[in-house]
C-alpha cells in the first residue's frame, strides 16, 4: 500500500493552483468591498460590471502568495534557476541545455495560504451578511477569475508560443527567445 496522502508533483501542483485561485478570490473580494460602493437590489448592473472588472484585473495582476512565501522561506541561491550560467556548446543536446525545473511549493505553505483564503472569503460573506446582490458580485468575480486563469491565459500563452515557433521557421526575429529559453520549443 502507498502513503495515506500522496505528495507527488500533481498534489503539490493542485494545492498550489487551488491556493492561488482562492487567495486571488479573497483579495479581489476585499478590493471590491473597499473600492466600489455596494450595489442595491434595483441597481445591480454597475456592481456586476465592477465585479467583472476586478475579476479580470486580479486574474492578470495578483501574484500567488504561496509562491511568494515559498520563494521567501525556501530561497536557494545555489539553485540553477536563480544563477546566470554560461551558455552550453552548440552540440549539447537540448535536454542538457534546458534550465533545471524549479522546486514545488511545499504542501504546508499551500495549505496555509488556502486556509487563510477560505477564512478570508468566509469573513467577507459574514460581513456582507449574505445579501443576494453581494453573492451575485462574488459569483461574477469568481467566474471571471477562474475563466481567465484556467482557460484564457493558458490559451493565449499557447497561441503565442505557436506563433513564435511558426515565425522562427521563416525568419530570425525570435531566435534569441528560442536560444535563451529552449523550453519554448518543448512547451507544445
Amino acid at each position: 500500500p502507498g502513503p495515506a496522502f500522496p505528495r507527488g508533483y500533481r498534489v503539490c501542483g493542485y494545492m498550489a493552483l487551488t491556493s492561488h485561485l482562492w487567495s486571488s478570490l479573497a483579495i479581489a473580494a476585499y478590493i471590491l468591498l473597499l473600492a466600489f460602493e455596494e450595489p442595491t437590489e434595483d441597481n445591480w448592473v454597475p456592481g456586476a460590471a465592477a465585479a467583472a472588472l476586478v475579476g479580470f484585473g486580479s486574474a492578470l495582476l495578483l501574484p500567488s502568495p504561496a509562491h511568494w512565501l515559498a520563494d521567501w522561506f525556501w530561497y536557494d541561491p545555489t539553485a540553477g534557476t536563480s544563477n546566470l550560467q554560461v551558455a552550453p556548446a552548440a552540440q549539447t543536446p537540448i535536454r542538457e541545455r534546458m534550465p533545471p525545473r524549479s522546486r514545488d511549493i511545499p504542501l504546508l505553505i499551500s495549505g496555509f495560504v488556502l486556509l487563510l483564503s477560505l477564512v478570508g472569503v468566509g469573513l467577507f460573506i459574514l460581513y456582507t451578511s449574505s445579501k443576494r446582490v453581494v453573492n451575485m458580485q462574488l459569483s461574477v468575480l469568481a467566474f471571471f477569475l477562474v475563466s481567465m486563469r484556467l482557460a484564457v491565459m493558458p490559451m493565449l500563452r499557447s497561441l503565442f508560443l505557436t506563433f513564435v515557433l511558426a515565425r522562427s521557421k521563416r525568419s530570425r526575429i525570435f531566435d534569441s527567445l528560442i536560444w535563451f529559453s529552449p523550453s519554448t520549443v518543448l512547451a507544445h
